[in-house]
């Protein structure tokens, strides 16, 4: 998980601190939110969406600051952090579970195309 921003002007020095974030429930929501009240710094959402392109035009139009993955992160855009006075984000972990002993096809078929996408991105992967 990072702090990610058109901008690294866009800090904890505006106050309170404006946040592009998914819908309830979400994941990184509850994560980044968690860690900006741990660390004492005020927060305020300035828009939701229910979609990723809608995070990403909105970080990209300047109107706040997003805590994503890498993964699929714009060009142009800036990771942000504790030389913005942003608190440290836990990583964030994928597990695919398997309930039967021989999968489908189907499932197969997701786990490979899953697999792949994400050893194209920047994380840490453990199979």
């Amino acid at each position: 998980m990072q702090w990610i921003s058109n901008d690294d002007s866009l800090t904890t020095a505006l106050q309170p601190l404006p946040l592009i974030l998914f819908e309830a429930p979400c994941l990184l929501r509850q994560r980044a939110l968690a860690a900006l009240d741990q660390a004492g710094i005020p927060w305020r959402i300035v828009m939701t969406s229910h979609s990723l392109a809608g995070i990403w035009a909105a970080v990209q139009a300047g109107l706040g600051v997003t805590v994503r993955t890498l993964a699929g992160m714009p060009s142009g855009l800036q990771l942000l952090g504790k030389a913005q006075g942003l608190p440290d984000l836990p990583q964030l972990e994928l597990v695919l579970h398997r309930l039967e002993a021989t999968p489908s096809m189907a499932v197969q078929c997701l786990q490979r195309c899953l697999l792949e996408s994400l050893e194209n991105q920047p994380l840490s992967l453990h199979r």
